[in-house]
């Protein structure tokens, strides 16, 4: 298990290296910060597939890295600590709780990485405290819809839906829909300050930021409901 999970860390940090080597590569495009920031909404071409896969590249190694972490508690070590009269909904709190806690510390490393290559990419004047925290909330959101339907489907599904998603919504909203409301269906585009108004200082952002919360606390109760009718027995 520990092995596992050093190889999707490492993997983890090839892609941010991957990320910041093809931000470098095309400077024009990207703002500093760029894996919060996204690209500008000015920027409407097809070619914009190739940026939004850079874009969303290590939020595919991010839910590999917390992958299977529901399905092992049920199919693991959770039987043994259910046996033992160890609360269920206790059990999958800490859980979210540390999948939470893992996610900060990999937006932290994002933002220590890009602070060695800002200087090469577009300045942003604002928006950018705004910014990390709607990328750790949709981030953490996420995560927590993997949780969720890890108890439903197998994991590497859950995964490659979840990316699948990701990437769909992203370019939608890019080049089609740009309302509150496709936003908030498609709100892994949230994830990037150039979508949801922090660089841009729209007020529309404390909707979605007030969205992002509720979604979180949705997500975190129904995790909470379904993992306690499950029989992990």
């Amino acid at each position: 298990m520990l092995k596992n999970k050093f190889v999707l860390l490492v993997a983890l940090v090839l892609s941010c290296t991957l990320q910041i080597v093809s931000f470098c590569q095309e400077p024009a495009k990207y703002f500093e910060n760029g894996f919060m920031i996204g690209l500008d909404k000015e920027y409407i071409n097809f070619g914009v597939w190739t940026c939004i896969v850079a874009l969303v590249f290590p939020v595919c190694f991010i839910l590999f890295f917390t992958s299977g972490t529901v399905e092992n508690l049920m199919h693991g070590y959770g039987k043994v600590l259910i046996v033992r009269d160890y609360s269920k909904a206790l059990l999958i709190l800490k859980r979210c709780l540390r999948n939470c806690f893992a996610i900060v510390c990999i937006v932290i490393f994002q933002l220590l990485v890009f602070l060695l290559v800002n200087n090469y990419l577009m300045p942003v004047e604002s928006g950018m405290l705004k910014s990390v925290l709607m990328y750790f909330l949709i981030l953490n959101a996420l995560v927590l819809t993997q949780c969720f339907l890890e108890m439903y489907i197998p994991a590497y599904i859950v995964n490659i839906l979840i990316f699948i998603y990701c990437s769909v919504s992203y370019y939608l909203v890019q080049m089609f829909f740009h309302s509150t409301a496709a936003k908030l269906i498609m709100f892994p585009c949230l994830l990037f300050g150039m979508q949801n108004g922090a660089v841009s200082a729209d007020n529309t952002y404390y909707l979605y930021l007030a969205a992002a919360i509720i979604m979180n606390l949705l997500l975190i109760t129904l995790c909470i409901r379904k993992f306690k009718k499950i029989d992990i027995f």
